[in-house]
């Protein structure tokens, strides 16, 4: 009996120092108290994009129709980016109707919408980052697309 009042008081013992261990030391005692904030240096959000305007830019071709919405352009080099502002994911499936009735070709290019005619290829592209759904078209004219030979081949039999 006096067997199991050892090992009881042991226990006891055991739970109440370590009750008093943990309580006493926590993540400020390893560092000497400097667990107050984080060390990483302050995170600067990403600035809005600039506000858009409700008719296209002047250098945009004009033979490409365009949804309606708010425009945004980036002018950079032969090829054109405008995002559309102001629409829904309805949009892609509305500008690729826009761009087939006015004689573009639809092909599917890695995933991409992608509409030619002899003068512009033309990518649509539909994204909800940030929370607001953008359309992105992306023109390039056909001269800087580099073209594929023609092969013709003989008939075989």
């Amino acid at each position: 009996m006096t067997q199991r009042i050892v090992h009881f008081a042991v226990l006891v013992f055991a739970a109440v120092m370590m009750s008093q261990a943990l309580s006493a030391c926590s993540m400020s005692d390893f560092v000497g108290g400097a667990v107050e904030r984080t060390t990483y240096p302050p995170v600067t959000p990403i600035p809005p994009p600039p506000p858009g305007v409700n008719v296209l830019p002047p250098d945009f071709p004009r033979d490409i129709p365009v949804i309606k919405g708010t425009y945004r352009q980036d002018a950079e080099g032969s090829s054109r980016t405008l995002a559309v502002s102001g629409v829904d994911a309805s949009a892609v499936a509305a500008a690729g109707k826009l761009l087939t009735d006015a004689g573009f070709e639809h092909q599917t290019v890695v995933g991409q919408d992608a509409y030619l005619n002899s003068r512009y290829t033309v990518l649509v592209v539909g994204d909800d980052l940030g929370g607001t759904f953008t359309l992105r078209y992306t023109v390039m004219p056909m001269t800087g697309v580099p073209g594929m030979p023609s092969v013709t081949f003989p008939p075989l039999i």
